[in-house]
Formats: C-alpha cells, sequence, structure tokens
C-alpha cells in the first residue's frame, strides 16, 4: 500500500539499528577484553618480577650471612694487611657481588643505608621510605611496591633490612665517632637496629622523561 501523502518514512529502518547495535556491543566487548588483557600482562609482570626479587634477595642474605659470620677474621686481616684485605668485611664484599651481578642482568641489587657512609649507597625515595619503615618496625622483614627511579623510570622495587649483628658493632658500634678499623667514624648503632637494607630493582615501564 502506497504511503498516504505527507506520511514521513522512518529515516532507519529495523535491521539498520539492530547493525548498529551489535556494532557498538562489539566494541564495548572489545575495549574491555583489551583492558583486561593489559591488566593480566601487567600483574603477570609484576608477579615475574617479585619472584625475582625474592630469589635475588634469598641468595645476597645467603652471602651477606655467609660474611657476616666471618667477619672476625676478615677484621684480623683488614688490622694487619690494611687496604688489601678491605675487600673481605661484609658490606665491601656484599657491594662488590652485586655489582658483578648487575652486569647483564634483568634486576639490580644495591645496599643501601639511611645514613650512608658512601654517597653512592644513598636510597632514593622509595627506599628512604622503606629504610624510614624498617626502622619504625623492627618486625617488618619486607618492603616492596612500584616507584619512580631518579632517572625517571617506573620500577619495581623489594628490599629487605639488614640489622647490627654483633660482628657490626667493631665498624659500627659504640662509641659514636671513634675511627674503625676502615678509618670510618663509628654510628654508635646498637646490635639489633638497622643499618641498611639490600635493595632489588626492575624496571617495569619507560622514562617519565620520554
Amino acid at each position: 500500500m502506497a504511503n498516504l501523502k505527507g506520511e514521513k518514512r522512518p529515516r532507519f529502518g529495523l535491521q539498520f539499528k539492530l547493525l548498529v547495535t551489535l556494532a557498538l556491543l562489539f566494541t564495548a566487548f572489545a575495549l574491555a577484553a583489551f583492558a583486561w588483557g593489559s591488566s593480566y600482562i601487567q600483574q603477570q609482570g609484576m608477579r615475574d618480577a617479585e619472584d625475582r626479587a625474592v630469589a635475588l634477595s634469598d641468595q645476597m642474605d645467603a652471602v651477606w650471612d655467609y660474611v657476616d659470620q666471618n667477619q672476625p677474621a676478615a677484621n684480623a686481616y683488614v688490622q694487619e694487611f690494611g687496604e688489601v684485605a678491605r675487600g673481605l668485611v661484609c658490606v665491601t664484599a656484599v657491594k662488590s657481588i652485586a655489582r658483578d651481578f648487575n652486569r647483564g642482568n634483568e634486576g639490580e641489587i644495591h645496599v643501601v643505608a639511611l645514613n650512608p657512609r658512601n654517597k653512592e649507597d644513598g636510597p632514593d625515595e622509595f627506599e628512604q621510605r622503606a629504610l624510614q619503615a624498617f626502622a619504625a618496625d623492627e618486625t617488618l622483614e619486607e618492603y616492596s611496591g612500584v616507584g619512580v627511579s631518579e632517572d625517571g623510570v617506573e620500577t619495581y622495587y623489594y628490599l629487605r633490612p639488614r640489622r647490627v649483628t654483633a660482628s657490626c658493632l667493631s665498624c659500627q658500634g659504640a662509641p659514636a665517632g671513634e675511627i674503625d678499623p676502615l678509618g670510618y667514624k663509628k654510628e654508635g648503632l646498637a646490635e639489633g637496629s638497622v643499618k641498611g637494607a639490600v635493595s632489588v630493582r626492575e624496571s617495569i615501564g619507560a622514562s617519565r622523561a620520554d
């Protein structure tokens, strides 16, 4: 039947509207799937970074504990042979091993301290918070999360505290200000207090400056 004069035809038919609705639903589904996929990849990357950091920290703890247990003998060598035996001191030995490991590996190991004797051991902003948290809570055994490194790269951090042991006191114990066997001034730290941390860092993003 012909349309009556003046009657308007619908601009779009039912089939067209159905296609548009399906297209919108498909687009929404695709965007949701992409967002979920990106989130899953990011979470998996974080889990992988954490697993690597924990494994590295376990290894570095084993190295540090071994050197620490033999520190009295190392101190005797330092007093007898001076600079030649300096590499046997716990923190020096651990830092040397960390530097060797850092060559060509994804993660980087650093030894950081709140009041470092050497500038290279100074913490960045994230590590500073971790050290303060360790100092405030003696039961805290690890501190991790995402921060921005000093060169502007999004980074995953995993830190474990290193506390003063009996063998540390000859270099970092009382009396504060006395010159230790390495030629530094003692900090006057007490056994059990936080002297620093082993920090494992892994870049997970591009530089913020890019």
